[in-house]
């Protein structure tokens, strides 16, 4: 089975590495979200938003745990459509890597980041 390892817990887990564990093996979290965890989640919605604004017209790559092989289909399929691609999925070495921005089919992605933007 692939690992899935996202921009936030490579650094959670950079920071405490228990915390990696924990996300790594699906531990549920004893607490609900505290209200700064809800408003990183939603300006990170809106930071995804903003990108597709800059780069309209695109193909956006649901996640879909599942089936992480119908993700990495669909995006070879976009990338030959030459549109930006939201969340691009790619396996490499059985690890899931998902690109936030992928723009007229280039190798480079795109890390769309709230520091980075106005929203």
């Amino acid at each position: 089975m692939s690992s899935f390892l996202s921009k936030s817990s490579f650094i959670s887990g950079q920071q405490c590495e228990k915390l990696l564990w924990f996300l790594g093996h699906n531990y549920e979290p004893s607490q609900d979200l505290d209200d700064g965890a809800k408003d990183r989640l939603k300006v990170g919605e809106q930071v995804g938003n903003m990108a597709k604004k800059l780069f309209p017209n695109g193909t956006e790559i649901d996640f879909n745990f599942k089936d992480i092989n119908l993700m990495i289909k669909q995006t070879a399929e976009a990338i030959d459509s030459e549109k930006p691609i939201y969340e691009a999925t790619f396996l490499s070495e059985d690890i899931i890597v998902r690109v936030d921005l992928m723009v007229n089919g280039e190798k480079d992605g795109i890390c769309m980041r709230s520091s980075h933007l106005q929203v």
